[in-house]
């Protein structure tokens, strides 16, 4: 039961995440204390989008398929998808600033 329970909380914000993604995609449109640093909304709606698929396959893999060398492809593909996400979230924000 409690399992159920966890799984529906990570699924809602899980799906609240992929909804601000594809605002920010559309839009530009970020949370406020996104706006400080956010270059480029639209790269990390991507990359927020990729890791939100990451998620999803990993739960895929270790939930619902039993299958020891699918799921263990499937661990890896979830895993490049939430570092590729990762990186591209990374390089949607401005660099900090070297003080001389």
């Amino acid at each position: 039961m409690l399992e159920y329970l966890l799984l529906g909380v990570v699924g809602v914000l899980v799906a609240s995440s992929a909804v601000l993604a594809v605002v920010a995609i559309r839009t530009g449109w970020v949370l406020p204390w996104l706006r400080g640093s956010m270059v480029r909304p639209w790269l990390w709606g991507y990359g927020t989008l990729l890791s939100d698929a990451g998620l999803f396959v990993g739960f895929l893999a270790f939930k619902v398929l039993h299958s020891p060398s699918s799921g263990e492809l499937m661990a890896l593909a979830a895993m490049a998808l939430f570092a590729a996400g990762s990186f591209l979230s990374f390089l949607s924000n401005r660099p900090a600033r070297v003080q001389v």
